[in-house]
């Protein structure tokens, strides 16, 4: 099958893109989860995923807290973590990451705790990350450091407001304990609304 998608004249969408240009779609070769899925496979809110080398696929299932790995067949694997505050526990899993060749490694952002694991869920390694900023980490350096990302907290606006907010990309030691600021850049544009409750204001 084909997708092909561009605006005509009068700015409605047309498909009449030249022959040959048009996105040709592969045929389906993996689902994993979905509404028919044994038990263990079914995901909800994944919040990040990535393949391995040797095919197999990490998944983090923002709803349970957990990491799944399933084998490239799409059969499950193991599972790791859970909801809770304990050392092999998640607060809040919201990122996966791969350090090569095979190690897993985990950001929590509820406890700002960066993890790292065995492909079957043995605890490596667990790195407090700095509180002040909570960042959103980019890439863990070949000497343990990491590049992260820490966005400005935004001052009270009024409604209707737009702006530029910004963040800060910042490189962490290994320890997690000292970091120094590479530099401010522009974020996302963002808007001061009315709160769905009709109470307060929503930054968005």
């Amino acid at each position: 099958s084909s997708l092909a998608c561009s605006s005509g004249p009068d700015g409605a969408a047309s498909s009449d893109w030249p022959s040959g240009e048009a996105w040709a779609l592969g045929e389906r070769q993996l689902v994993i989860g979905g509404v028919d899925s044994i038990e263990g496979h079914a995901l909800f809110r994944v919040r990040s995923a990535f393949r391995t080398a040797n095919g197999e696929i990490v998944v983090a299932d923002g709803s349970t807290n957990e990491v799944r790995v399933f084998d490239s067949a799409g059969t499950l694997v193991s599972t790791f973590g859970g909801t809770g505050q304990g050392p092999e526990e998640f607060g809040g899993l919201a990122r996966l990451y791969l350090v090569p060749p095979d190690t897993i490694m985990t950001l929590d952002v509820a406890t700002a705790r960066l993890g790292l694991w065995s492909p079957v869920g043995t605890p490596l390694e667990s790195v407090s990350l700095p509180l002040d900023l909570r960042p959103d980490v980019i890439r863990r350096l070949d000497d343990g450091s990491l590049i992260g990302v820490a966005r400005t907290r935004s001052e009270r606006r009024p409604l209707g407001e737009t702006w530029v907010d910004s963040m800060k990309v910042i490189h962490i030691a290994p320890d997690g304990q000292s970091y120094f600021e590479i530099g401010t850049f522009p974020n996302v544009t963002m808007y001061a609304g009315p709160a769905p409750t009709g109470s307060g204001t929503m930054y968005q």
